[in-house]
Order: structure tokens, then C-alpha cells, then sequence
């Protein structure tokens, strides 16, 4: 059975926790390769990827991802608002006047977490895209926001609003993908890497198992590319449906689960295409 982290199994205070490692071939051969000095990162990192794919053709369910990144579609889009705040706070996300970077990336993390609350349950998926959705939100609004002269208010408003050029969000929608990924992936390795962390493991030394986290993130980056063209073009098709007076559509829930359950099985299929090229 291979392990599949969007179907519940509750833990402690209703989280959805991992379960006994998953038992099939893939995963087997992923153990056996993780005792296997002479293999290298990157054919390591390959493996992991193939026996995690079942999870990634199955994220899709997961409604709190989708809200995840359907915050990642409007939150730009309030940030073509005059009043920042008001217009987050159309969207679930309560921040105060003038909010910093830190205000926003807080108030996404309570809105999911109610979110996820509302649907009766908290998956570690759920989780993840969330901490993926934060991170990648941050790092790419501060980047866009600096200046020759470091940044203030209106640069950091005018630095998200980029995001609604869609090729823009097609580099965000593909970090975010790509660091999902990647927790996706090391969340298979949690109970077992550590056991090969020693003198005489596959991992003699952290340095030694930084650099297969080094390969497994490239493996993330790389297959995620594909979410470049079509995110943007997703979201060029819901621009082009414009109505008479200017204004843009809203990117609704339904919108986004359509979204979002193609493109993790597109990732899933790029990964599975990667693991034969080898």
C-alpha cells in the first residue's frame, strides 16, 4: 500500500498524523538505497520522489490547500486596492493599517487554521501548504518590494500587486509548488533519515546529508517548472473574462480546486516521468 497523507487518520486533538511507513516496492527500494553508500544524492532524491507520488495525484482533496492557494490569487489582487487592509479583510485576513510583510503572513496563518478548523479536521498536508504558501509569500514580496533604496509601505503593496502579471504569478505559483514538494517528499523521510545519520550510514557527516537535501530541492525546482506556462496561462484565461467595466473576475473556490487538482497530477506525472529517466 503506498502511504497516501490527504486521507485521515486522527491523532492527538483531531490532527491528522502519519502512519505506519508505507510497505510497498517503491519505498523498499528507497530504504535499500538509503543503506547504500555508493548511491548518489541525486539517484536517492529520485527514488524519494517516485514513492511519494501517490500523495501528490491525491493533494487535490485537501481543502485546505486549495484555500491556500487561492489566497495566493487574490491576496495580489487586494494589493491593487487603495485600502489594503479593507480589501484583505474582504478576503478573510484581518491585518491592521499600514500592514507589514509579517502583519499579512500572519493573518494568512489564522485564516487557514479557521479554515481548516471550519472543515472539522487538520491534515499535515493541510499544514504544509500552508507553512509552503507563508514562506513562498514572503520571501517573493520582499524580493519584489526592494528598491535601490530598501523598501517602505507602497513599495511592499506595489511589490505583491506584481503578482497579478501572470507571469509573474506563474514564478510564484511554481515556488509554491516547488516547495510543497519538497516538504511532501522530506515528510516520507522524517522516520528514517535519522538512521542513517552516522559514522558508518549513508549520512556520516550533516554536511553529507545536506547535499542530498540540496539534490532532493532540485528535483522539486525542476520538476515544478511546468507550473510556470500554466499557472500563467490559467490565469491570463480567468483575465480574459473580463467584465465591461474593467474589473477582474474573482478566482473562486471551485475555480482553484480545478486549479490546483491538474497541476499537482501534472507534478505528480513530471516526477513519475523523472523517475524512468533516472
Amino acid at each position: 500500500m503506498v502511504f497516501d497523507i490527504s486521507t485521515p487518520e486522527r491523532g492527538i486533538m483531531g490532527h491528522v498524523r502519519l502512519g505506519k511507513l508505507p510497505t510497498s516496492q517503491k519505498w523498499k527500494e528507497i530504504i535499500a538505497l538509503l543503506g547504500d553508500d555508493g548511491t548518489s544524492a541525486q539517484a536517492l532524491a529520485e527514488a524519494v520522489a517516485n514513492a511519494a507520488i501517490a500523495g501528490l495525484e491525491k493533494a487535490a482533496n485537501d481543502k485546505t490547500l486549495v484555500a491556500v492557494y487561492q489566497m495566493l490569487v487574490d491576496i495580489p489582487q487586494a494589493a491593487k486596492e487603495k485600502d489594503f487592509q479593507a480589501a484583505l479583510k474582504k478576503i478573510g485576513i484581518d491585518v491592521p493599517q499600514n500592514p507589514t510583510l509579517d502583519n499579512i503572513a500572519e493573518g494568512m496563518a489564522k485564516t487557514i487554521d479557521a479554515i481548516s478548523a471550519k472543515n472539522g479536521l487538520r491534515t499535515d498536508l493541510g499544514t504544509m501548504a500552508k507553512q509552503s504558501a507563508i514562506s513562498t509569500f514572503l520571501e517573493m514580496s520582499d524580493n519584489a518590494s526592494q528598491t535601490l533604496w530598501g523598501s517602505n509601505t507602497d513599495d511592499m503593496q506595489s511589490g505583491i500587486a506584481s503578482f497579478t502579471d501572470t507571469a509573474r504569478f506563474g514564478e510564484l505559483s511554481q515556488r509554491f509548488h516547488a516547495d510543497l514538494s519538497h516538504r511532501i517528499l522530506n515528510y516520507h523521510l522524517d522516520r528514517e533519515m535519522p538512521r542513517h545519520v552516522s559514522v558508518t550510514g549513508r549520512f556520516p557527516t550533516i554536511a553529507d546529508m545536506n547535499v542530498f537535501q540540496a539534490g532532493l530541492r532540485k528535483h522539486c525546482m525542476e520538476s515544478s517548472m511546468i507550473m510556470r506556462p500554466f499557472a500563467r496561462d490559467w490565469l491570463g484565461k480567468q483575465y480574459s473574462s473580463q467584465a465591461k467595466d474593467g474589473s477582474r473576475p474573482k478566482m473562486d473556490a471551485k475555480k482553484s480546486a480545478g486549479f490546483i487538482y491538474v497541476s499537482m497530477n501534472k507534478i505528480a506525472k513530471e516526477q513519475r516521468q523523472r523517475g524512468k529517466d533516472a
